[in-house]
């Protein structure tokens, strides 16, 4: 019974991964919490000026979505402060108060790399390391890991100690919790390999 619980979680965790990341994407939202009015931007478009379109200073939150990256300016033009963001941010008055602070947007594609996040679903404070990446230690964000998105055609081979020691996990698909997928490894990673799919740490 409990491996067939444990099966069908795993299943839907799954599930809500492959559709999280069906279409590569970045919404912005009026409120906190992504509430509110809202507009998406798919890779590649940008707007230097928000103004035009009644949202300049009105971002509170923002949803990234597949290989997205978001990079938030305070002025027009794509000048001034900036901000990136590669995952979900519920409060942008937690990132440096951007809160209601954006006046142009740019979103991009990112290339291979695997990001690592501090809270479930891709949010929160986050490191990405690109294809080839040898990360002795995680600084910042040792053992704090509840969630790892993978872009591209990439694997994450992480491990519990610094400079590689002790147990070592091979990430092949992200995870969007590791609360119910690798609960053993939730928030104690602390170094990573970055390497291609299928290719040995």
């Amino acid at each position: 019974m409990k491996l067939a619980l444990t099966a069908l979680v795993l299943f839907f965790a799954q599930l809500a991964a492959a559709d999280h990341f069906q279409d590569s994407k970045a919404c912005f939202y009026d409120h906190d919490i992504y509430k509110g009015p809202s507009f998406c931007l798919a890779p590649g478009q940008t707007m230097n000026d928000l103004s035009r379109t009644g949202w300049n200073k009105r971002i509170s939150s923002v949803r990234v979505f597949g290989s997205a990256r978001v990079t938030l300016y305070d002025q027009f033009n794509f000048q001034g402060r900036f901000q990136v963001i590669n995952g979900n941010w519920a409060y942008l008055s937690r990132f440096d108060n951007f809160n209601d602070a954006t006046s142009s947007i740019r979103v991009e594609t990112v290339g291979n790399q695997a990001c690592f996040f501090e809270y479930p679903e891709y949010s929160g404070v986050s490191m990405c390391l690109k294809e080839g990446s040898n990360a002795g230690n995680f600084f910042g964000m040792n053992d704090r890991t509840e969630s790892i998105r993978l872009d591209g055609d990439v694997s994450a081979h992480v491990y519990e100690h610094a400079d590689f020691a002790g147990s070592m996990l091979s990430v092949r698909q992200s995870i969007w919790t590791m609360r119910l997928s690798t609960p053993a490894w939730r928030d104690i990673v602390s170094s990573a390999k970055i390497r291609r799919q299928n290719e040995r740490p």
